[in-house]
């Protein structure tokens, strides 16, 4: 099961701030079913054979996996490339905060068989909360597990794990550690990965999760756009534009003023939600609605 899964896909963003495309916040993935899963594994957003996406102010949490793989917040599946995860929160998950992996591909022209290594990714600003559980077994210890060593440009840096002494579920093993003394967020394979200026907290009693995300002022990414603003735009090739007049047709009609919710004008700006720039506003809107809504199977191999 998977609550955002995307195959094949070039989302455009640029690596500045007023990027016109690829650029998503407030998506909230904060549910796993209690009575379903998948074989081959779950997660709450996959990404396969993808490039060029900022994600931001989102919260991937509390997948389930009942016993089987994974059950992670976020999947770079495979061939995954100059992504960006910034301000996240990964937390109560069954399975690992991040997984990252290569499932191998068929040409589809010489029918070789490929690797497809993820790079030139980032993992910033992010919170990792008690995750792994309910772990399928002993290889799930790491809050970003790696099972692929060709990777590259990979960095984590400035986020903050808080986790418990060992995993639960399938296996019982110390989590986050490289060795014996050692602890280290990634693993067990490490190749193409730099880590910098992260912090790592281990306690069985860990502080609520709503206090360490105020403690970091992590609020922003706990909170979802309303449906309501995506009606405020239109959507062509050239951008995002607000509508001269409101549409015609009751399905279409812009939200009418109300004291809780500006009213926005054609000199407007979208409003600053939680973080995101204001500058991209109405692309944010959009892409964090319609990307949530993407549901499908994923097939791949799991030990």
């Amino acid at each position: 099961m998977t609550a955002v899964s995307i195959d094949s896909a070039d989302f455009g963003y640029d690596g500045t701030p007023e990027s016109r495309w690829g650029r998503w916040c407030h998506i909230q993935a904060v549910s796993g079913m209690a009575d379903y899963t998948m074989s081959f594994g779950t997660t709450q957003a996959l990404f396969s054979c993808c490039r060029d996406l900022y994600i931001s102010h989102s919260s991937f949490n509390d997948c389930r996996n009942n016993g089987q793989p994974d059950g992670c917040g976020f999947d770079f599946e495979r061939a995954v490339h100059n992504f960006t995860l910034d301000s996240c929160i990964f937390a109560n998950n069954r399975g690992q905060g991040v997984l990252v992996m290569q499932t191998a591909m068929e040409n589809q022209v010489t029918g070789e068989t490929v690797t497809t290594p993820n790079t030139g990714n980032t993992i910033q600003n992010c919170l990792f909360y008690n995750n792994m559980t309910d772990v399928h077994n002993e290889n799930y210890r790491f809050d970003i597990t790696v099972f692929n060593t060709d990777n590259s440009d990979f960095t984590v840096r400035n986020n903050h794990f808080y986790f418990r002494e060992k995993t639960a579920g399938g296996a019982e093993v110390f989590i986050n550690y490289q060795n014996r003394k050692t602890q280290n967020p990634i693993g067990p394979e490490r190749a193409g990965f730099t880590a910098e200026d992260n912090t790592l907290v281990q306690s069985n009693s860990l502080p609520p999760l709503e206090e360490i995300i105020t403690q970091l002022n992590m609020t922003d990414s706990t909170t979802a756009y309303l449906p309501l603003e995506k009606t405020w735009y239109h959507y062509t090739d050239e951008g995002a534009t607000l509508p001269e007049t409101e549409p015609e047709t009751e399905s279409e009609t812009a939200p009418t003023e109300s004291p809780t919710e500006p009213t926005a004008t054609e000199s407007d700006t979208a409003p600053t939600r939680n973080g995101c720039d204001s500058a991209v506003g109405p692309t944010l809107a959009l892409t964090a609605l319609t990307g949530a809504a993407v549901i499908t199977r994923k097939g791949r191999r799991r030990e």
